[in-house]
């Protein structure tokens, strides 16, 4: 097993980084960092969970990631920042005591466009209500008019989407969630198979984020179909703390 060590830039981590870098020669565990060489096992990601996003999209379906949380509530981290957990995490990865969640990612059909926790349709003219008609495998959903859509997948249902009053799914479920965001007229959140395929029929000025990055996506007749990427996030899962963490941030009692 060799280990790959990727950074996030802007968080200054280093004292964080050499402490993990002594325990993995402690442990006679090989390694490298990311930016140096692509000959690694597992992904060891240092930051917060956007950091698990950016290099959650880049290695989908090439290797696991698992992350030690250097951000705040870190729900994608498996790993606390100090000595202790990381020598008691790298030998459980040394002795393949862990499990592998894979996770679902969307994708704009026929584009590079590729979200890990979702993808947002909203107005260019931010303040402008946008109107999108949803159809599933080609039968029409539904129609709304309102401050836009989060298309969401499970990872993703705790990020923008639980801030908009959405529900909370486990990472590794098989299906995506569409959430309409200040709508006029009725409300509908809908959760749907993740082999199903979404088609949007959009208004006029409307545009398109994944994972809050706006993206240069042509609309052909104000129409784009999201799919799922055929590629999984590997996440590694050492301790389940999911509800703990949700607790946390006072989503459950």
């Amino acid at each position: 097993m060799r280990i790959g060590i990727a950074l996030n830039l802007k968080k200054n981590k280093q004292r964080l980084v050499e402490e993990f870098v002594t325990c993995l020669q402690e442990l006679n565990i090989p390694y490298c960092y990311q930016s140096q060489s692509q000959d690694f096992d597992i992904l060891v990601c240092f930051g917060g969970d956007g950091t698990t996003l950016y290099y959650g999209r880049r290695y989908a379906g090439v290797v696991p990631i698992i992350t030690v949380n250097a951000g705040t509530v870190g729900f994608l981290s498996q790993i606390l920042p100090k000595r202790a957990d990381f020598l008691n995490a790298l030998t459980r990865l040394q002795n393949l005591d862990y499990k592998i969640k894979n996770c679902s990612l969307l994708q704009v059909k026929d584009t590079d466009v590729v979200a890990v926790n979702e993808m947002f349709i909203c107005n260019a003219y931010r303040g402008n209500t946008v109107t999108v008609s949803a159809y599933l495998n080609d039968q029409f959903l539904c129609k709304h008019t309102g401050d836009g859509l989060i298309i969401s997948t499970p990872v993703g249902s705790t990020a923008y989407s639980l801030s908009c009053n959405g529900s909370v799914l486990l990472a590794d479920t098989n299906c995506f969630y569409l959430n309409p965001i200040s709508t006029i007229g009725a409300s509908n959140q809908i959760v749907y198979k993740d082999s199903d395929t979404l088609k949007l029929e959009l208004s006029n000025n409307a545009c398109l984020y994944a994972d809050g990055i706006l993206q240069d996506v042509t609309f052909i007749d104000n129409k784009v179909e999201i799919v799922k990427l055929p590629q999984t996030l590997q996440l590694i899962t050492l301790k389940n703390d999911f509800f703990e963490k949700l607790r946390k941030i006072g989503r459950v009692e």
